[in-house]
């Protein structure tokens, strides 16, 4: 269960990092002297963010006021399998590691994120976060046996495969400055993930500092970043939910 929920959780946060990073600007330099006089004599059109036009007229470039990006993401990652252990009926749980010996397992997950955003203030960005995932997780396993000499020898195999499907809702914001095209941003957010195959919904919070430098090309409003950054991750590290076992094994 709780590879499942890592492996939508990795996709979630690849997709809330992905977006190219958008700043309010300072324009600063000789070279950009008329850019910035044009910014401190032109009107702001919009009525957010708040403090916008005062931004305007003291030289920094501000982006739209709202936006929206839509993303779309598969992953297919290796599973290592461990510790397993099963119980019955809600009795002791029995170890069997040395009777079930798995080989190659894999997860796989698709995800559609929308994240639309609106700047409420010239340095601050506020986001929410939509997503629908489909998830599964495939494995291939051997059930070993001693003979007398205390010898294990694989007496059968089996295949699985889970499929699951989940829903991700979430707020976050970006407090972020930029000078001269360089900026730094501290992007943070939370949200619930809904799995159904779990009791109740996961909550995540995800910190993403990033910095870095853009530079202008030749058509306007387009540029090329170069930055790093990093991300921190919490969430409720206990799961609890079930599946049928004929969802996993079929009947013939």
């Amino acid at each position: 269960m709780k590879n499942l929920f890592y492996t939508f959780l990795l996709v979630t946060i690849s997709l809330s990092q992905a977006y190219s990073q958008v700043y309010t600007n300072k324009v600063v330099g000789k070279k950009n002297e008329a850019l910035k006089d044009s910014l401190q004599t032109k009107g702001y059109p919009y009525s957010l963010p708040i403090w916008g036009a005062k931004a305007l007229e003291k030289g920094y470039d501000l982006p739209y006021s709202a936006g929206v990006s839509v993303n779309y993401l598969t992953q297919k990652s290796a599973l290592l399998i461990d510790n397993l252990s099963v119980g019955f009926n809600n009795g002791p749980m029995y170890n069997l590691d040395e009777i079930i010996r798995f080989d190659e397992s894999e997860a796989w997950a698709a995800a559609f994120t929308v994240r639309p955003d609106i700047w409420v203030l010239p340095f601050l960005n506020v986001y929410g976060l939509m997503g629908k995932a489909q998830t599964s997780t495939a494995i291939s396993a051997g059930v070993y046996i001693p003979d007398a000499n205390n010898e294990w020898h694989e007496v059968t195999s089996f295949s699985t495969k889970a499929e699951f499907s989940a829903t991700m809702m979430g707020i976050g914001m970006t407090p972020t400055i930029g000078i001269g095209g360089g900026w730094l941003a501290l992007d943070m957010n939370c949200a619930w993930t809904d799995v159904d195959a779990l009791e109740k919904p996961v909550f995540t919070f995800v910190f993403g500092p990033r910095m870095g430098k853009s530079f202008k090309l030749k058509k306007p409003q387009q540029n090329i970043a170069f930055w790093v950054g990093g991300f921190r991750v919490k969430f409720s590290s206990e799961t609890k939910g079930s599946i049928n076992l004929s969802e996993i094994v079929p009947p013939n």
